[in-house]
């Protein structure tokens, strides 16, 4: 009977290891990920609201703006955890990781310390206030040092990268990898 039990124990981790390969990485950056994208989609759905036929509503117009504010904080956080621990991922997904860091690192920066990157003596200017509204698109748009970043281009980009990960792609659970490894 404990065989049978053990038996359906490894599907059960096996069907999660497929299903929800972030577990193996880390229980608490699956968790703060499922968080995020939940996030990402009451984004969508505030935009959408916000932009309707009589034009746009003003109060579901700044709850988007402050919940893609929040958004982009833990996205942000998520994949530099995951990041800082390349050795746990796949080639591919590093990669990936680490060109969404920098795009999003871009908005996070003046949206967290009203600062640019890189310069702490400089406050930012109009970069986490909304350049531009895409009525047509239910979109807005920031600004910061000339390159311009779509709210759902950036929530899409996020969703594929975290919902694509497959279990190939974690290679070890966080808190072992070559760069944490003091042997």
């Amino acid at each position: 009977m404990r065989v049978l039990a053990d038996m359906e124990d490894i599907d059960a981790v096996e069907r999660i290891r497929r299903e929800q390969p972030l577990v193996i990485f880390s229980v608490y950056t699956h968790i703060q990920a499922e968080i995020t994208r939940g996030l990402g989609r009451d984004v969508l759905a505030t935009l959408d609201a916000a932009f309707g036929p009589n034009g746009v509503d003003g109060s579901g117009f700044n709850r988007a703006y402050g919940q893609f504010w929040l958004w982009v904080l833990a996205a942000y956080e998520i994949v530099r955890t995951m990041y800082q621990s390349k050795g746990c991922f796949s080639d591919r997904l590093v990669r990936r990781l680490g060109e969404f860091k920098k795009r999003i690192a871009e908005l996070r920066i003046p949206f967290a310390k009203q600062e640019y990157p890189g310069k702490r003596d400089r406050p930012i200017q109009a970069e986490a206030s909304i350049y531009d509204v895409d009525a047509g698109a239910k979109d807005i748009s920031f600004e910061v040092r000339g390159q311009v970043i779509s709210a759902r281009a950036l929530l899409a980009e996020f969703e594929e990268l975290v919902s694509t990960a497959d279990a190939g792609d974690v290679l070890h659970r966080h808190g072992w990898s070559p760069e944490h490894d003091v042997s």
